[in-house]
């Protein structure tokens, strides 16, 4: 498994076999069948998966302000900050979880979400910290 940056197509891009097909999928990474690699224009994605970054892409996690790897042991739900909205991130066989939270599928994005933080109060125990504080009103 590597972990590239593609400057042509500005994104983060995961080469790996299919037996670890879920390892990118939980980083938050989508499928793409034109190219068969993983990917994701998120530098905190690509932070999840520093171990097995090339030169090129550790450069760019840390040019985006991760200064060390974010560390992702199962599904979080996270805050967007540019689309104001709650993420779900977790692998397929755990969509249900985010679907009992009212959350809905964007088909262009490929990932479940929510503008609303009574929904996502549900996913409290998944959280990250900045989801945390909008949840309570602190953001």
């Amino acid at each position: 498994m590597r972990l590239t940056y593609h400057d042509g197509r500005e994104r983060f891009e995961v080469t790996s076999v299919y037996e670890d097909r879920f390892i990118p999928q939980r980083a938050g990474f989508t499928w793409d069948k034109e190219f068969n690699v993983y990917f994701s224009t998120e530098a905190l994605c690509a932070s999840r998966m520093t171990d097995v970054a090339d030169e090129f892409a550790l450069e760019r996690i840390v040019a985006s302000g991760f200064d060390e790897p974010s560390v992702m042991d199962g599904p979080l739900c996270d805050w967007n900050v540019e689309k104001e909205r709650f993420e779900w991130i977790g692998a397929f066989d755990e969509n249900y979880i985010a679907k009992d939270a009212r959350f809905r599928w964007s088909r262009s994005c490929k990932l479940w979400y929510t503008s609303e933080a009574r929904f996502a109060a549900a996913l409290r125990k998944f959280a990250t910290p900045i989801a945390l504080d909008v949840m309570s009103g602190a953001n």
